[in-house]
Order: structure tokens, then sequence, then C-alpha cells
């Protein structure tokens, strides 16, 4: 058979000067296997391909993997951290206004007796009226200066009679087109030094007024 081939092939493929007659039956035969042999060097060639891609995206299957799981322990971390120190975190979308805010700020809210906002102007007013315009201006100064952020400690008015100090931190976040999407930024209640630092200051007068 494969000798059959080669003639085939030999005669369709160089054929010689002076004019010989080839068997139909073998031309025919030798096109058909040279067919054959293309078509399945193509099949081939294409299961090799379909197994390298195969083995290409378990690798970066792999890979995929194991940077969420270090990214994982890194939020873990950092969460850790943050619960050490009493902090939240928080974000204002810049466009609609809305507010977010991580489980543990909006838990403090509602140990306040209000809920966490859920636009901004809800948390605007909430904040004392003297607070408020500073606050609006941090802000603003973020956005025309994002590589600063800001720091700014307010007093929350929730309702008659209360009165809550949050200290408030946040820097600007673009997207990967660099366009301004949101301030992000953590929350840590301060009002328990505030006290105490009142009750120092009313120690001090009371004792400065007995000398």
């Amino acid at each position: 058979m494969a000798a059959m081939v080669l003639i085939g092939l030999r005669f369709l493929l160089f054929p010689p000067v002076e004019k010989v007659q080839v068997p139909a039956g073998v031309a025919v035969f030798a096109m058909v296997n040279l067919v054959f042999l293309f078509i399945s060097g193509i099949v081939s060639y294409s299961v090799v391909l379909r197994r390298r891609a195969s083995d290409e995206a378990s690798t970066l299957l792999e890979e995929r993997n194991r940077s969420l799981e270090k990214l994982l322990a890194t939020e873990w971390r950092l969460q850790l951290i943050l619960d050490g120190a009493k902090i939240g975190t928080w974000e204002r979308e810049l466009e609609s206004g809305a507010l977010t805010a991580s489980p543990d700020v909006e838990r403090h809210f509602e140990s306040l007796g209000v809920g966490f906002p859920a636009h901004f102007d809800g948390l605007l007013a909430l904040i004392h009226p003297i607070d408020r315009a500073r606050f609006e201006a941090a802000l603003g100064d973020t956005l025309e200066r994002p590589e600063e952020g800001f720091e700014l400690e307010v007093r929350l008015c929730p309702r008659e009679g209360v009165v809550a100090w949050l200290d408030f931190r946040g820097k600007l976040w673009r997207d990967r087109e660099g366009a301004p999407r949101r301030i992000m930024g953590t929350l840590m209640e301060t009002t328990a030094r505030h006290q105490a630092e009142e009750r120092l200051r009313a120690s001090e007068g009371r004792f400065r007024s007995m000398v």
C-alpha cells in the first residue's frame, strides 16, 4: 500500500519528461491517501493545540486562584487591624452621591438611634451645622488635590441632646481611565476622647479657681 502511494505521488508531483501511462487506480489511490494524510495532520495539530491551550488555561487558573487567596488573606489581615482599632470604612459615589459603609459603621449609627444614610445629603443633615461647612470644604479640597486626601473630626447630632464625634478620613479613587469615581476612607468614633478632654479642662478650671 505504501509503495503504491509513493509511486502515485511520484508521478503526480514530479511527472516525467517522457509520457508514461500511470494506471488510473494508482493515481486515484495516491490522491485519496494524500488527502487522508493531510487531514490526519490537521487533526493531529489541532489536538496538540487544544492540549496546549488546556495546559495554559490550567496554569492561568492556578495562578489566578493563588492571587485570589493572597488577596483574601490581605483583606482578612486588614480587617483584623481595623477591628482591633475600632475603625470602619465608608465610600461615597461622586456621581450619584450614594453612601456605603462597613457593617461596624452601620451598627454604630444604629446605636445612636439612626441608620447609616444611603445618600450623602442624609449624612450632611446629621452633621452639626458648624462642622458641616468644614466637612464639605474638605471633600472639595480632596477633589482638587486628590493625592493629599483629607482628615477631619466632626460632630454628629442624630437627635436632640445626643452628640457624637467622628473622625473622617478619605482619598479620591479613580477608575482605570483616570476619571474620579468615589471617595473612600475610614471612620472612627472619638467621642470618648473628647469627653475625657472636656473633663480634664473642667478639672483644670476648678483647680485654677481654687488657687
